[in-house]
């Protein structure tokens, strides 16, 4: 089980900010739609609507839709642990409400062995005092069937976030608070985040937009993919970069102390109050300005 950082003086320093003026964002409108959603499902949040096809090579494909809504009042932050699938997360500037929703699919066996799979195939939603956990159960040893569970979560925006995954996209959309990913295949987005930013990943690119204040810090680190970074031209923090086989690019930017290789850059962005870390085996890394 993951253990969440409560540090109470970080916490409350980072929830006692404000970003005035900042808009709602349009992924609010979203909660009516989830809404809708519920209705259908809340009887058979597992069962209801199901679809069972056949994919290109004859095999059988189930795909069982799924819905929790939790409320988050009260709650720093939410965890998630998947295996196989897509991960996209949207926090919401309004409402203090979680959303937890996606499809569990059985891919790539015949439909027999799938019925026998897809009710092992579960998601475990489990609310704490103050987390949200969200867990994907599945059996072992299903060759040849494929499992996969793909989320789709819609979240108050001031939540702290850890994602932990093996195969599949990751996409982290307008979080206000800290977001750790672990993915080992799969390419992580990172979109309108506004806090401390981690990435661990194995095999695939991470592409980030991200601000931080002083005392945090980004932290993005690749072993075979490229990082591509976007931060705002005022951003104040120390700087370090390392590649071993790929390039480093370092745009609209003004770097002060800077150090570089052919393989690594360090240096100072403004008054260095912040940290970056970029790393990156086999790829290339892009730092830009905006």
């Amino acid at each position: 089980m993951l253990s969440l950082d409560t540090n109470q003086p970080l916490l409350l320093r980072r929830m006692a900010r404000s970003r005035p003026g900042r808009p709602s964002r349009a992924a609010t409108t979203s909660s009516a739609v989830a809404a809708s959603l519920l209705a259908v499902l809340l009887a058979l949040p597992y069962t209801a609507c199901g679809d069972d096809a056949t994919g290109p090579d004859g095999d059988a494909v189930i795909s069982l839709p799924f819905e929790f809504v939790e409320d988050a009042t009260g709650r720093i932050g939410f965890q998630l642990t998947g295996v196989n699938g897509t991960i996209n997360v949207t926090g919401l500037s309004e409402g203090e409400t979680f959303t937890v929703s996606g499809f569990r699919q059985i891919r790539e066996c015949s439909q027999s062995a799938a019925e026998a799979w897809i009710d092992q195939l579960e998601v475990l939603v489990t609310p704490t005092p103050t987390t949200i956990i969200i867990q994907t159960d599945q059996p072992h040893n299903t060759s040849p069937c494929n499992l996969v569970v793909d989320y789709e979560l819609t979240i108050p925006e001031r939540l702290v976030g850890q994602i932990i995954n093996v195969n599949g996209t990751i996409t982290v959309d307008g979080l206000d608070e800290r977001i750790f990913v672990t993915n080992v295949n799969g390419n992580v987005t990172l979109e309108d985040i506004e806090d401390d930013a981690t990435v661990r990943l194995t095999n695939g690119n991470i592409v980030a937009d991200v601000q931080i204040g002083d005392r945090e810090s980004i932290d993005l680190l690749t072993v075979n993919g490229n990082v591509d970074l976007d931060i705002p031209t005022f951003t104040n923090a120390l700087l370090s970069i390392t590649v071993a086989n790929g390039s480093i690019v370092v745009s609209n930017l003004t770097v002060q102390n800077e150090v570089s290789t052919a393989t690594s850059l360090s240096g100072t962005l403004g008054t260095g109050e912040g940290t970056i870390i970029l790393g990156t085996t086999n790829g290339n890394i892009s730092l830009t300005g905006v």
